[in-house]
């Protein structure tokens, strides 16, 4: 199905709070395999943090941006091969708009 997409040009957007359950599905394995653009924010458990630095080869000194005890807003980018770490923040707008 992704491939079709990707043909006519269209973009798909998934997200998962939890990487363990794409990782361990096959369907996961086909949208990581037909994605080029990952966003890979905070992680709760251990066992996701593993097998995110096993699948992106993820080095020691990126790792701290996904920690659980890591800045709320923090992650890492990867695309084709390369990964950057990242920030992201809301404008004041935004904020307003979450619940107490």
């Amino acid at each position: 199905m992704f491939r079709t997409f990707r043909s006519m040009n269209i973009a798909v957007v998934f997200i998962t709070q939890d990487f363990e359950d794409l990782h361990d599905s096959p369907i996961g394995h086909v949208l990581l395999n037909n994605s080029d653009i990952h966003v890979i924010m905070k992680q709760r458990s251990r066992r996701s943090i593993e097998l995110l630095r096993k699948s992106y080869g993820i080095p020691e000194n990126l790792l701290r941006h996904i920690l659980p005890e890591t800045e709320v807003g923090t992650g890492i980018l990867s695309t084709r091969g390369h990964l950057v770490p990242i920030r992201v923040r809301l404008f004041e707008d935004e904020v307003r708009l979450l619940p107490d």
